[in-house]
This record gives structure tokens, sequence and C-alpha cells, in this order.
């Protein structure tokens, strides 16, 4: 009968270093996605789809980054690490942090229905343009909000 050994645990300065590491991640996802999210708007006025293969790339990242945003910060990302590794890194206050994130987020949200509501109030906005705003709101709180808890969290504070 063959014995299994079971693999050591993951060392303090590992899982120090994979927090580190999916903080600045979250954080910069967070920023990056609040950019393209802003830079990208204009180009939703005029949605004419009339411009091929452009428009099928431009749809697939307007849904599957936010797809993987959600999945990434709903699981606790970590998603090529052992299951071992990734209970440390999901450990009590990790999961309380993304909690709170998630309450953010969902006032971001909230933000975004309101910024969506006064603009077509004030001119003729496409339901792409609103639901846009509202994703783009409470995905981008939601990240920035985890990483910012997780680095100070990490800073000691």
């Amino acid at each position: 009968m063959a014995t299994q050994f079971a693999p050591p645990p993951p060392s303090a300065e590992l899982i120090d270093r994979l927090q580190r590491r999916r903080t600045l991640g979250v954080m910069l996802q967070g920023l990056f996605f609040v950019n393209w999210q802003v830079l990208s708007l204009p180009m939703l006025m005029p949605w004419t789809g009339s411009n091929g293969v452009f428009d099928v790339i431009r749809a697939v990242t307007y849904v599957l980054w936010p797809a993987l945003m959600l999945a990434f910060i709903a699981t606790g990302g970590g998603f090529i690490l052992s299951r071992e590794i990734r209970a440390v890194l999901n450990d009590e206050t990790t999961r309380a942090y993304r909690r709170r994130a998630f309450e953010f987020g969902f006032w971001g949200a909230m933000a975004g229905v309101l910024a969506g509501y006064g603009l077509s109030l004030a001119r003729a906005a496409s339901p792409l343009v609103v639901v846009h705003l509202v994703l783009s709101a409470g995905l981008a709180v939601t990240m920035v909000t985890f990483a910012a808890l997780e680095l100070r969290a990490q800073r000691g504070g």
C-alpha cells in the first residue's frame, strides 16, 4: 500500500509575497479598468455596429474583462494556485475585506445608476451607456476598495 505524503504547508514568506502581488494586481486592474472605461465611454455613444471585427473585439472586451474581474474578486483569485495556498490567502480577514468591498461596490453601482439617470434626463442616453456606467462604477469601486483595505492591513494599519 502506497503512502501519500501531504505537501509541506506554504511558508509565511510565500503567503506574504502572494498577498502583496494580489493587492498590487487588484489595485492596478481596478485603476486600469477605470481608465479604460472613461476613455471608451465616447466610443459607446455612436455604437453603430459598422466596424466589423473591431466591434466584435470591443464587445468581447466589454464583457470578458469585467466578467474575469468579478470572478477574481468573488473567488479571491489565484486560479492557478494550489487549494492549500488559496485557503491560506483567503482567510477570514480577506473575506471580510471582500465583503466590505462588495458593499462599497454596491454603492458605486448605485452612483452609476444615478449618473445614468441624470444623463438620460439631460440628453438621450442609450441603455448601453447606462449599463456601462453602472458596471464601471460598481466594479471599479469594488476592486479599488478591496485593494485599499488589503494594502492598509499589509502596512499595519
